[in-house]
């Protein structure tokens, strides 16, 4: 019986972990859902046991990855057609 009483405490342990993940995990998904979603289902190199050796140059790649995606959302012309609306407005 004492063997299932320390399985059952490992298992709650684990609880308390899982929460923690969680937590996280939705805290991260505000900012970078697909990053969070990856983590969750463990795929990929997010599936290992230990994290990415360079976490800081992961998180900047991905950055700049949804900065050029919002970029290339709007065409150039509506850049050139919003910059030159800006420059307009602000001559007094």
């Amino acid at each position: 019986m004492p063997k299932r009483i320390g399985e059952i405490a490992a298992l709650h342990e684990k609880y308390a972990v899982r929460e923690m993940r969680e937590g996280i995990l939705q805290k991260l998904y505000a900012s970078a859902p697909g990053w969070s979603d990856a983590v969750r289902a463990r795929v990929g190199i997010h599936g290992k046991s230990e994290p990415p050796e360079n976490v800081k140059d992961a998180w900047r790649w991905k950055q700049y990855d949804v900065m050029l995606k919002d970029l290339t959302k709007v065409s150039l012309d509506e850049l050139r057609q919003k910059k030159m609306l800006h420059l307009v407005s602000n001559i007094d």
